[in-house]
């Protein structure tokens, strides 16, 4: 099981970091092309602000569950680590777990309304066409991942504070 989990890890950090990592890269090249095209007196490109604004959308669920993993996410360490090392672990647990919850409702939200968009056939239409229903699968595995990530933080065989510490803090 080890194996899986190490197995796992390593796929999902590539993809998230390398998915995350081209969706930065293009937004930066979009809006320097875009502002350069503009100081030269050259006319842009109609399709740069949509496209950085799904590319950010893509940056953002694809970057959220590395940062799980790695307790990069917002958390306030001031008021844990005033805590016992028994309530820091039941702390860590229960946080992980309602961040489980959360993200377990706005998976479904996403899903329901993706149907719901796609079965309408709607459209998102910028300067670019997109099914509408893509935003939402975004929306949908970027909090599902993470969803994941929590459960494996809150269901975790902690043991005491200097293994939290090691994984990088409450």
């Amino acid at each position: 099981m080890a194996s899986v989990a190490k197995t796992y890890n390593e796929v999902s950090d590539a993809c998230c970091v390398g998915l995350a990592g081209a969706a930065l890269v293009f937004t930066c090249a979009s809006v320097l092309y875009d502002v350069g095209s503009r100081a030269v007196g050259l006319q842009p490109p109609i399709w740069t602000s949509a496209a950085t604004e799904y590319a950010m959308l893509l940056l953002t669920m694809a970057i959220a569950p590395y940062l799980v993993r790695y307790h990069g996410h917002v958390r306030i360490e001031l008021f844990s680590r005033a805590l016992p090392v028994g309530g820091q672990l039941l702390l860590h647990r229960v946080v992980s777990l309602v961040g489980f919850g959360v993200c377990i409702v706005v998976v479904v939200i996403a899903v329901r309304m993706g149907i719901d968009v796609h079965a309408r056939g709607e459209l998102d239409i910028r300067s670019i066409e997109i099914p509408r229903w893509v935003l939402f699968a975004a929306l949908a595995a970027g909090f599902g991942l993470c969803a994941l990530e929590f459960l494996r933080h809150g269901l975790s065989p902690l043991r005491n504070a200097e293994t939290l510490d090691a994984r990088g803090g409450l």
